[in-house]
């Protein structure tokens, strides 16, 4: 645990927290748009998988059906490129905000707290490898596997939720700590 305290302490300066704001703020307004857009003709009305909260397969397989075969070699290839990148950039931003934040308002043993970005990364990683498999193996039906696809989306959802809290709560306690310091 020392390790990883330590490991974290050396991550998370202000240096870095300035560059993953960039990164992390390209992302919904630049790359993210781009992939929208250039996905848009074959997700349709259908809409993308990853944006479901615990899809049904029946609800994964009607999407699979609706991109077509090209559509799902372009998912495919989203999944090994952007989906690779895009956890690893939101992980790391809110890793560093949230050790950074909670670090200063409740000291060290607190800002350990930020591990808990680490899961939405590992529950998107789960669910984008689950989809590779079934968008490679359409139109053959693969349920345990959308199940478990469905499970790693929908908790890859409730972690977002918990790092979000976590998130909101350190924007608002190190200012409050900031204050109370300046008031004694």
């Amino acid at each position: 645990m020392k390790r990883i305290a330590s490991l974290l302490d050396k991550l998370a300066s202000p240096w870095v927290l300035l560059t993953t704001c960039v990164v992390f703020f390209s992302f919904p307004f630049y790359f993210l748009p781009q992939h929208k857009a250039n996905t848009a003709g074959y997700s349709g009305d259908a809409g993308f998988i990853d944006l479901c909260f615990f899809p049904k397969p029946d609800r994964i397989y009607e999407i699979a059906a609706a991109y077509g075969k090209e559509g799902r070699k372009v998912a495919i290839r989203s999944w090994f490129t952007l989906d690779i990148i895009w956890p690893l950039v939101y992980s790391l931003f809110f890793l560093v905000c949230i050790n950074l934040s909670l670090g200063y308002s409740h000291g060290r043993k607190a800002a350990l707290l930020s591990l808990f970005a680490l899961l939405p990364m590992v529950f998107d990683f789960c669910e984008n490898m689950l989809g590779v498999l079934i968008m490679s193996a359409y139109p053959d039906r693969m349920n345990f596997t959308a199940l478990y696809m469905s499970l790693a989306n929908g908790l890859k959802w409730l972690s977002f939720g918990l790092v979000g809290c976590l998130f909101v709560y350190g924007l608002v306690a190190a200012p409050v700590r900031a204050l109370k310091g300046k008031h004694k």
